[in-house]
């Protein structure tokens, strides 16, 4: 064993080096006893093999001017240069022509958007419009269906497909399992018509008024979003709350209301409050939204 080999060699040098001290000292001294005995392996502080030393990564504090920067260069790769980019080809540019100072990581986290959350909202969209099989109201509203079909499921292509080199997978972990199988079951039980069209509406209504629940559980576990982030997220919140007020309105004009959709709308609004109060003290202040991880 080289340890035991170095340890008993430098125990062999200790103990020559302190008889050569002890023969200078004089003949007149009293002899002092030899420390070979007290001198063992137990005594010498040897480096223990293999252990290392936990690493803190420093932490990388970006304005807005290099968010907006390495995403205009994410966008490059498409655009000028041609080439699917990766998170090598990216970090290797960003530190050439922007001096990024950051790792793989940094790079991630500049754009936390819940993959999960979009895949959450294409299915409400497209569960909820199934009825364009079947029904024709009018050309504005099978267009605005469409677009709301079409436009959730190109951004779920956009963040798992053409920007998966920038998508944060590492900390978007929310298992959607939990919330689409419950609402599945609560529209099984809870619907105006036992009918598959009916079912499958009341399911898109509870499943919305959930979906976020990503989105907001990766800030939570990153602790912080950027500006454009918390941007999104309250008007996605806004929609929501607004969409209560269009319900208000048809039950004062109309005399009509959907319990259902008001129940799941309150709920949505209820999941946004400590996140509309954040955004109110600290981002429209021009500050960065943090939550605790």
């Amino acid at each position: 064993m080289n340890i035991k080999r170095e340890a008993k060699e430098m125990l062999q040098l200790a103990v020559a080096a302190r008889e050569a001290n002890l023969r200078t000292e004089g003949s007149n001294q009293h002899p002092q006893p030899s420390t070979s005995a007290s001198l063992t392996l137990d005594s010498i502080k040897l480096p223990t093999p293999g252990k290392k030393r936990k690493k803190y990564k420093k932490k990388i504090d970006l304005d807005h001017f290099d968010v907006w920067a390495i995403r205009d260069l994410v966008e490059s790769f498409y655009t000028i240069r041609k080439e699917i980019p990766t998170l090598k080809n990216i970090l290797k540019i960003a530190r050439d022509e922007l001096n990024f100072p950051g790792q793989k990581d940094a790079l991630r986290n500049i754009l936390r958007i819940s993959g999960k959350s979009q895949i959450l909202f294409a299915i409400v969209y497209t569960t909820r419009y199934l009825d364009l099989l079947t029904t024709y109201v009018s050309a504005y509203n099978t267009i605005m269906k469409l677009v709301f079909i079409i436009a959730s499921c190109a951004t779920v292509y956009l963040i798992y497909v053409k920007f998966r080199a920038t998508y944060d997978h590492n900390h978007d972990t929310f298992r959607i399992e939990f919330l689409l199988i419950p609402c599945l079951v609560l529209a099984l039980l809870i619907h105006h018509d036992f009918t598959f069209l009916e079912v499958m509406w009341t399911f898109s209504i509870y499943l919305e008024s959930v979906a976020i629940l990503p989105q907001l559980f990766l800030v939570s576990k990153t602790g912080e979003a950027e500006s454009i982030t918390s941007h999104y997220l309250f008007a996605l919140g806004s929609y929501r709350a607004l969409y209560l007020l269009n319900w208000v309105y048809r039950y004062v004009v109309e005399s009509h209301y959907e319990m259902i959709a008001i129940v799941a709308g309150i709920v949505q609004t209820v999941l946004y409050c400590d996140f509309f109060y954040l955004y109110i003290t600290k981002v429209l202040k021009g500050k960065k939204l943090q939550l605790p991880a």
